[in-house]
């Protein structure tokens, strides 16, 4: 059966772009897929296109409060979308502090134990230099642990 210009669709076609829109958007929900894999702006591009397909066929709309639906969940996508995105740039952020902070905790740790080294090895030529009478070289010996 052919449809005349009279007749209508069994799917107007607003509603189809409607549907396409939702489709594209739960892809996007995928967007939880996206943002495990943190491709934020994948995600967001197919909200868009989501979103500009759901305005687009807003007029054919019936019943209207299909369309609301349909723009809610979106709306309700993109707020995850960025809530997540948000949540990824804390933990990255926080990772990258805690990172930072260890190695400036292994440098000092480094640093004192190379300073304990130098001292223990001061500390061994003064006891010699003070066996072998060497009391002058013992003095330095003393002098240079107090430096440190």
């Amino acid at each position: 059966m052919s449809l005349s210009l009279g007749e209508r669709s069994p799917v107007p076609p607003g509603c189809l772009g409607m549907l396409l829109a939702l489709r594209n958007a739960f892809n996007s929900m995928s967007a939880a897929g996206l943002a495990s894999a943190n491709r934020y702006d994948a995600a967001k591009n197919e909200l868009l296109a989501a979103s500009q397909s759901l305005e687009s066929g807003k007029r054919y709309a019936r019943p209207l409060s299909l369309y609301e639906d349909l723009r809610q969940q979106v709306e309700s996508l993109s707020r995850f979308v960025a809530d997540e995105e948000q949540r990824f740039v804390e933990i990255e952020q926080a990772t990258k502090r805690q990172d930072a902070e260890k190695a400036a905790e292994q440098r000092r740790s480094k640093i004192a134990h190379e300073r304990e080294d130098q001292i223990n090895q001061l500390w061994d030529e003064m006891r010699q230099y003070r066996k072998h009478l060497q009391y002058e070289k013992a003095l330095e010996a003393v002098k240079a642990i107090l430096h440190l």
